[in-house]
């Protein structure tokens, strides 16, 4: 009897024991996952998946939520980050970590073999000048009233100074201050606290100590509940944050760099103390990647060009930037030759995952595609010989992008330096191109030239032929959370403008926010008030117009634009500068499409910009807008796609209202689809009869 009650004790015990272990494994799991969504973007994770310590409701096997895909590989990413132990399961160091002050910008792991451990987001395109070769960015401290009252003015002014100074002293970009409240500056300081109208609240001391938007929305700011001070030599106060130390990582995100894995960069995410602007060397990773979006240093000092941080801070505070520049030479740093291969470390997930359909996972499929490249069928595509003509079999790109002979938008989110990426929007899905190339000796290809030229070794990041059409859909937290399907896409310097399909309703979501946050709707009267349609061929944002360098929208519809400029009033708060704000241009509203750089062009797909110059597109057909360009059509399947060996045969003139490609058989290319220019052309005919038809039944 007393044997009995021992052991029933002893399994009473060892199951509290358990449920106690499991107690703590959900509460840990839990922690994590409210880590990993504010700081590492894992949302929408939980399809597919059953609760950590649950049964699947369905009696179906499913793999439990901290053995998925997003979750171990953020597990996995965070542990190498940080120098742990990489085990992919949470424990005791990886919680402590996750307790450390870190800037407040997330970011999604990363490719296995980037070409650095630094990561490009985007650049300053718009404010590049290409007499002196560098980019002059703007900068205000502002909301002075709600500086740290146990800072002086001169130790705040200082310290971002010597985090501008710099970045100055290490890249081709420059720094001017224009005064104090100027919320029109292309950079604006601000400490602010809690919740301040940015959707990124603050969290009181310890935790986010600061966060930035990528570029072109330059908005810094740092928790005024935080303890901050400038450091300096002899007066290191470790209990407190070292202003220069947090703004220069927070600069680096605001000129296009996202975190890096490398535990000794400056970009990466945890808080460590740099030192004094005297004492620091910007690490070789955070040097390669600001050279890679704006070019290698140009031979200059910028403590001797009036004006700059670097010359302020010497002139104001007698602060020396002789020693800032880097001792090691900037150079395009070589991508790891890889193959395409599961990465190491994932190799033993691949199979599970690969059987419980995470590949195709709107979330985890992502990390799927960074780590189960093989496993999961997502290496790089070879080109087919050709396009397929008519009555030839196509099933091997029927599923794929190459299929597509139409696309409601296309554009390119960055051109820079070594990096390419381009979006593209079809119905309800969207997917992506990106392209991301070794450097010296072997510089980005120009996509425009021929196979022959480029050879067939494009340096995929995200090669599109690997995705099949209908993987990624729009509505998801990654792109447009709101919109069905897309019209027209433009980009402004800080949002995206979207004008969804058969609506005539504009959705506005954030550019330069670590995520894509979804901001406003309206009617595409109330933002572009004199338009008089219902929808848009194409919509284009260009900078700097004329000669009061204006920010200008052209709306298309058939052969016709209309033309507003954006109107930015002084002195307004980042809250109103948020509302986008546009005025019809005088005579330029309902104006042949000629009107606008020269070229003629009807019923166009959409524009998009590459290498500077903007092009139509109609159907897969792409040709420049400018008219001081040779007019030369090129086939986008084939140039940016890559999806042929050999270069399809087209006509010898762009497309034009009413006219065929060339040589082509009228109202055919290729591939057998309809030739949208001859289809207009026939449309526009059977308008014509229709209405003559009409008026002569009226009249008998």
């Amino acid at each position: 009897m007393l044997l009995q009650i021992g052991t029933m004790l002893v399994m009473f015990s060892l199951t509290a024991a358990a449920h106690g272990r499991r107690k703590r494994n959900i509460e840990e799991v839990a922690e994590m996952a409210k880590y990993f969504s504010q700081y590492s973007q894992l949302h929408d994770a939980m399809d597919g998946v059953v609760r950590t310590g649950y049964s699947s409701a369905d009696g179906r096997h499913r793999v439990e939520f901290d053995r998925s895909p997003a979750f171990v590989e953020r597990i996995l990413e965070m542990e190498s980050q940080t120098g742990l132990s990489e085990t992919g399961r949470i424990s005791k160091e990886l919680l402590r970590e996750a307790k450390k002050p870190r800037c407040g910008v997330s970011d999604a792991p990363r490719e296995s073999d980037e070409v650095g451990a630094y990561v490009v987001k985007s650049m300053w395109d718009s404010k590049y000048n290409a007499e002196k070769r560098i980019y002059p960015l703007s900068f205000s401290i502002v909301d002075t009233g709600k500086l740290p009252s146990y800072m002086k003015w001169g130790d705040i002014e200082e310290g971002l100074l010597s985090a501008m100074c710099l970045w100055e002293s290490n890249s081709n970009i420059r720094f001017k201050d224009i005064g104090t409240n100027k919320f029109e500056a292309d950079l604006t300081f601000r400490f602010a606290r809690g919740q301040h109208g940015d959707w990124y609240s603050f969290d009181g001391s310890g935790g986010t100590l600061a966060h930035a938007f990528y570029p072109e929305s330059g908005r810094l700011h740092f928790d005024l509940e935080e303890s901050w001070y400038l450091s300096r030599k002899g007066a290191v106060d470790l209990r407190k944050k070292d202003l220069f130390t947090v703004a220069a990582h927070e600069l680096g995100h605001s000129i296009g760099l996202m975190h890096s894995e490398s535990r000794g960069a400056l970009m990466a995410p945890i808080y460590k103390y740099a030192g004094t602007l005297q004492e620091y060397k910007l690490p070789q990773d955070d040097i390669d990647g600001v050279v890679n979006i704006y070019g290698s240093r140009i031979e200059a000092q910028p403590a001797e060009e009036p004006g700059t941080a670097c010359y302020n801070l010497k002139v104001i505070y007698g602060v020396s930037s002789d020693n800032l520049v880097s001792d090691s030479v900037p150079k395009r740093p070589r991508r790891r030759k890889r193959g395409c291969r599961d990465d190491s470390r994932y190799r033993r997930y691949c199979p599970r995952w690969l059987s419980a359909g995470f590949c195709d996972h709107p979330q985890h499929g992502k990390t799927l595609r960074r780590r189960c490249k093989k496993t999961c069928g997502f290496c790089p595509v070879k080109p087919l010989p050709r396009r397929p003509r008519k009555n030839e079999d196509a099933s091997s790109i029927s599923h794929s992008v190459c299929g597509l002979t139409k696309f409601d938008s296309v554009t390119v989110s960055l051109d820079s330096g070594n990096f390419l990426n381009m979006l593209y929007f079809k119905d309800e899905y969207y997917f992506e191109s990106s392209i991301v190339s070794d450097g010296e000796p072997a510089p980005m290809p120009n996509m425009l030239q021929s196979t022959e030229d480029i050879g067939s070794k494009i340096p995929w990041h995200t090669d599109p032929k690997s995705i099949k059409v209908g993987s990624f859909k729009l509505q998801n937290p990654d792109m447009f959370s709101m919109t069905k399907s897309v019209d027209a896409v433009a980009l402004t310097k800080s949002r995206y403008i979207v004008f969804e399909k058969d609506t005539g309703i504009i959705h506005q979501y954030s550019l330069g926010t670590p995520t894509v946050l979804y901001l406003s709707n309206s009617t595409i009267q109330a933002m572009y008030e004199s338009y008089p349609h219902y929808n848009v061929d194409a919509v284009y944002v260009e900078y700097n117009v004329g000669a009061e360098r204006d920010t200008v929208h052209s709306l298309f519809q058939h052969d016709l634009m209309w033309q507003f400029k954006e109107v930015a009033p002084a002195n307004i708060s980042e809250e109103e500068q948020s509302i986008l704000q546009l005025e019809p241009i005088a005579l330029k509203q309902g104006v042949p499409i000629s009107q606008w750089h020269g070229v003629s062009a009807c019923g166009i797909d959409s524009i998009f910009k590459y290498k500077g110059i903007p092009y139509f597109l109609k159907g897969t057909i792409f040709w420049p807008a400018l008219d001081s360009e040779p007019m030369i059509p090129k086939d986008l399947s084939y140039n940016f796609l890559r999806c042929w060996e050999e270069e399809p045969l087209l006509g010898p003139d762009p497309p034009n209202c009413g006219a065929t490609f060339g040589s082509q058989t009228a109202g055919e290319i290729e591939d057998g689809s309809t030739n949208s220019s001859a289809f207009t052309s026939y449309s526009m005919t059977a308008l014509l009869l229709s209405w003559a038809l009409a008026s002569w039944t009226q009249l008998i």
